[in-house]
């Protein structure tokens, strides 16, 4: 049996090993600004693409906190690259708004490992011309938007490394969608200069394709995700969906024609988003499992998708001048509407709004709907960045 003493004494003893363990690993801290000002972000992992952080050529000073650590211009640590010792560094010099990754170094792992953090699900490289030559950028997980990466209808031909892709010519994996497996691919068909966003297809999805439907059905819901179960066929609107037993029943969405909006109140009513065509295999946050009507916005061939992703208004419950976005702005005295916005229509994706300049201040996250009221945001609106 231990003695209280020797009891004491280990105790203390794994303490002091916990904390070397802790104080040993590396941090590094970013920040927007010169001289640790603005929006910052920390990291203690390895970090192959600050897209994911929303971050990416962003950094201007920075405190490397512990550990040894080295920054990239280019995502996946290509580019011009540094080691950065335990320190300051007010500004970052050649470095300034050019960091894509970084990774501690000095670990006793592999320079390579950073490749299995994560779970690596795939790789894909895309150019810029025919015959995959040109410019050309990697994509190593889901990518929703390539405006986040500057490569936004840009592909004309694609190398599929590892894993199967699909690749669309909407963002949110939304539009027209073709499936890549490994190879080389000297143009992207119909797709050509149209790409706008890729996702890896897990092994379920190509085992389980979706369904058979006639063409000429615009709208058919789920009961399952993976655009299983049990389903219904609309090729109208329709205002109340316990009239065909399918209230709140709907958990996956195909669009084959035109653009609709989904309700999760009938009479198009609630929150509302809207959504074109392509396969929507999960409905995630206030869908799921909640639609209750549905109707056309446009139909095949109309404008189709939204001028915006979001759009302000400069009046409440919709009214008055208009601003549609599509990407983050770092102030809207760019777009002469600082503090204009008194209602918002999200209609894609997450995205915060920030009532001061480069994202500072008090921020709200809004997913897709309409807001006619912003109760402490109205009219306080200075900055606007996507958040997923």
């Amino acid at each position: 049996m231990l003695s209280r003493f020797t009891r004491t004494a280990l105790l203390a003893a794994a303490a002091w090993l916990a904390g070397s363990a802790a104080a040993q690993a590396g941090e590094l801290t970013l920040f927007s600004n010169e001289n640790f000002n603005g929006r910052e972000v920390t990291l203690r992992d390895v970090t192959p693409d600050l897209v994911d952080l929303g971050f990416n050529d962003r950094a201007s000073s920075m405190i490397v906190r512990s550990g040894r650590w080295e920054i990239c211009v280019d995502s996946e640590f290509r580019g011009n690259c540094a080691v950065y010792e335990r320190g300051e560094y007010r500004n970052l010099a050649r470095f300034n708004d050019r960091i894509s990754s970084a990774r501690e170094v000095g670990t006793g792992r592999n320079r390579s490992s950073w490749r299995h953090y994560g779970e690596r699900r795939g790789l894909l490289e895309l150019f810029t011309e025919r015959g995959n030559n040109g410019n050309s950028t990697r994509v190593v997980r889901d990518t929703n938007d390539f405006v986040q990466i500057g490569f936004n209808d840009r592909a004309q031909s694609v190398v599929v490394e590892e894993g199967t892709w699909q690749l669309c010519d909407d963002s949110d994996y939304r539009g027209r969608c073709r499936v890549f497996t490994p190879g080389r691919y000297p143009d992207l068909g119909e797709l050509t200069g149209r790409v706008s966003s890729a996702r890896r297809v897990n092994d379920e999805e190509m085992r389980n394709p979706p369904p058979r439907i006639d063409p000429a059905t615009p709208v058919v819901l789920f009961t399952d995700e993976g655009l299983r179960g049990r389903s219904v066929a609309l090729r109208s609107d329709t205002p109340d969906l316990v009239a065909m037993g399918f209230n709140d029943a709907a958990a996956s969405v195909m669009i084959q024609s035109g653009t609709w909006e989904f309700c999760v109140d009938s009479f198009f009513r609630g929150g509302c988003r809207v959504l074109g065509p392509g396969q929507y295999r999960t409905l995630e946050g206030m869908l799921s499992r909640s639609i209750s009507s549905v109707r056309m916005v446009a139909p095949a061939g109309g404008p189709g998708r939204p001028e915006g992703d979001i759009e302000l208004f400069s009046g409440q419950d919709f009214g008055g001048a208009r601003l549609p976005l599509r990407r983050d702005v770092r102030t809207l005295n760019d777009y002469d509407f600082n503090d204009r916005a008194g209602s918002i229509i999200v209609h894609y994706g997450q995205w915060q709004f920030c009532m001061h300049a480069d994202f500072g201040g008090q921020c709200v996250i809004y997913g897709p709907g309409r807001y006619g009221r912003l109760g402490s945001m109205s009219y306080q609106i200075s900055s606007i960045r996507r958040f997923q």
